[in-house]
């Protein structure tokens, strides 16, 4: 079997604290064709320190030289990536363990550019939401898609499905040469908008054509008290996370036709008209409705915390002062009451979506390697391990029969 290159990319910035424990997950792999590349904003703690106590040859360090905005912290990344696959994942994410050998498998048997994959969800023990605080939620299903990159981006244009439905390069490994070719197009640069993970699984979809997404997942989103999604979801909690990532914004903005507050939506939203920018022959695929945006804004904020509501409204108000839609916002408190729903995390199976949710104290995790070793056990002893299902079904042909054919 072709052993393929892969380069796992972490971008960081003074979370040495975090950022040990997200290369202990990846020199954890038992791969040896794999570059484990951290790009240094420009860090003034120990994350040099921290990277050189890894004597692992895979690992290669390189250095911005001076503070930039996090889209040019990883364009920087990515202009030290040659050839073969490459991801992304934050100084608080992490791999499960050996989970590139597998990844690579399917490469060799499928002949994709991309596979894609639904992540876990851990939250570290210094997580800014109390009851957040350790909690981690898996799939366990071990299913397989193929899907059409331009027919989901229809769907994400609706605003009906979630981004991570999308080959991001924060939740896929992407080939290299089809980054290229995007970046000959478009001036030589590949992220183009302040949400550098939204805006690839945009630009991507739109040329990749088919593409695995894979619901048993190979590496875990963490959430630490540095998470800047988080901070940005949650303002009236912890601002300052977002605050840091807005100052050093200095040449990609958000699109004047939109406000910011606390929803993915609004990044999405900048992320197509950028891509409308970048492409403008396929300018059709990166529409949306603006009326349908700051519906779907409003109705995501009705559930959530009053403050958070306040603010979309806020937003919501202004967008449609911006974009000529008095109709709209006449409608607004007609329409959309704030009636926060109750939070509770309930531990244990949910067998209608095949998620487990675990309070990981109990099994003395404490930081995101912790989870991928425990993550990577209950996988393994899970009875629809994907390591024995591939083994058959690839002798009965894969496509066909373990990744369901869909344009879900």
């Amino acid at each position: 079997m072709k052993s393929n290159h892969f380069t796992i990319v972490i971008p960081t910035r003074e979370r040495a604290d975090t950022l040990f424990y997200s290369l202990k997950t990846c020199v954890d792999q038992d791969y040896e064709n794999l570059t484990i590349l951290v790009s240094d904003n420009n860090s003034m703690d120990n994350t040099r320190e921290v990277v050189s106590s890894f004597k692992d040859s895979r690992i290669k360090y390189v250095n911005t030289g001076e503070r930039v905005q996090m889209s040019q912290n990883w364009e920087f990344a990515l202009n030290h990536v040659d050839n073969g696959f490459v991801t992304y994942i934050g100084d608080d994410d992490g791999f499960l363990i050996n989970c590139i050998d597998e990844i690579n498998r399917l490469f060799c048997d499928l002949h994709v550019s991309s596979i894609a994959w639904g992540k876990i969800e851990y939250c570290w023990p210094d997580h800014i939401v109390d009851h957040h605080k350790n909690v981690l939620r898996m799939s366990l299903s071990t299913r397989g898609y193929f899907y059409d990159g331009r027919k989901k981006l229809k769907k994400l244009r609706s605003f009906s499905i979630g981004y991570n439905d999308l080959p991001c390069l924060y939740n896929s490994f992407i080939d290299v040469n089809l980054i290229k070719k995007i970046k000959q197009n478009s001036k030589n640069a590949f992220f183009r908008s302040i949400t550098p993970d939204i805006y690839t699984g945009i630009i991507l979809s739109s040329v990749m054509g088919e593409y695995i997404y894979s619901k048993k997942p190979f590496s875990i989103n963490g959430a630490s008290r540095h998470s800047t999604g988080t901070s940005q979801m949650l303002p009236h909690v912890n601002l300052e996370p977002s605050q840091k990532f807005s100052s050093e914004i200095t040449t990609s903005k958000l699109d004047e036709k939109l406000v910011v507050c606390p929803s993915t939506l609004i990044y999405v939203a900048d992320s197509f008209l950028k891509a409308q920018q970048t492409i403008p022959s396929q300018k059709n695929d990166f529409a949306f409705n603006m009326n349908l945006l700051l519906y779907k804004l409003m109705q995501e904020a009705v559930g959530g915390p009053y403050e958070r509501y306040k603010i979309v409204k806020k937003a919501v108000y202004k967008m449609c002062e911006i974009n000529n839609l008095n109709s709209f916002a006449k409608k607004i408190d007609k329409i959309f009451i704030n009636k926060p729903l109750t939070e509770d995390i309930r531990y244990g199976l949910d067998l209608t979506h095949n998620l487990m949710t675990l309070n990981a104290s109990i099994f003395g995790v404490t930081n995101v390697y912790d989870a991928s070793r425990l993550c990577s056990h209950i996988l393994q002893n899970n009875k629809l391990d994907l390591d024995e299902k591939v083994s058959t079904v690839l002798k009965r042909n894969f496509r066909k029969i373990f990744c369901l054919k869909s344009n879900r």
